[in-house]
């Protein structure tokens, strides 16, 4: 027998935490917290947003294996160019900075609770949002962003930009950071409007905003 939504949400929240991190990150805690509220939602896989630096192996014809790749900088905040340029010398293979936006998947009980997040979604920024219905009928909603940045910085160990482009590329992918953190904020502000849950919401938006800008705000530019 089939189990309930409420039976997967519970085997799921109270389950072990399968990602690599093993919890969820800092900036979207408060956005899980509300969406889980909600008896009709179960957030499930999801990134506050990153800048990552990779380094792919280069393959004995010159192309670029993509598989098995070694993570050289993961950040969940902005980043600072000197640490970051640091990790491009004397590194082998071929190295790929990428901006990765907010990324969330919640199971939805209905297909009409799923709409109204989606909307609230959109309306927030995250305009690449979608739903999928597996053969199950079980629905996921892909709360998702399309400012996405990636950049290839050196081939087979060899730098291809200057110290000036890179600093560059940097200030580009935190002021997506920067503008990520305000789509989360209108997110948790819409959802809680939507959802009446608006008692102190306002105090708790001011409050990420106030805290992700003393955190980020040197590594702005």
């Amino acid at each position: 027998m089939a189990l309930s939504f409420k039976e997967r949400k519970e085997r799921r929240l109270n389950g072990p935490d399968l990602s690599r991190k093993k919890s969820i990150d800092k900036h979207i805690k408060h956005l899980v917290e509300l969406i889980n509220k909600e008896e009709v939602y179960c957030t499930a896989s999801s990134c506050s947003g990153r800048v990552v630096l990779v380094a792919r192996t280069d393959t004995e014809d010159g192309q670029v294996q993509k598989k098995g790749c070694k993570w050289l900088l993961v950040s969940h905040n902005v980043v600072d160019w000197n640490d970051f340029v640091g990790h491009l010398r004397n590194k082998e293979g071929s190295i790929v900075m990428k901006f990765e936006p907010m990324i969330m998947h919640v199971q939805c009980a209905t297909l009409t609770d799923a709409q109204k997040l989606h909307a609230t979604s959109l309306a927030s920024g995250f305009k690449n949002s979608g739903l999928t219905i597996s053969n199950s009928g079980n629905i996921t909603l892909a709360i998702r962003s399309t400012h996405t940045l990636e950049v290839p910085l050196s081939k087979s160990g060899v730098v291809l930009v200057s110290d000036e482009y890179v600093k560059f590329i940097v200030g580009e992918a935190n002021k997506k950071m920067f503008e990520n953190q305000k789509r989360i904020e209108r997110q948790i502000t819409g959802f809680s409007t939507v959802w009446k849950q608006t008692l102190s919401t306002v105090i708790l938006v001011n409050l990420l905003a106030a805290s992700f800008i003393e955190e980020n705000s040197r590594n702005l530019f």
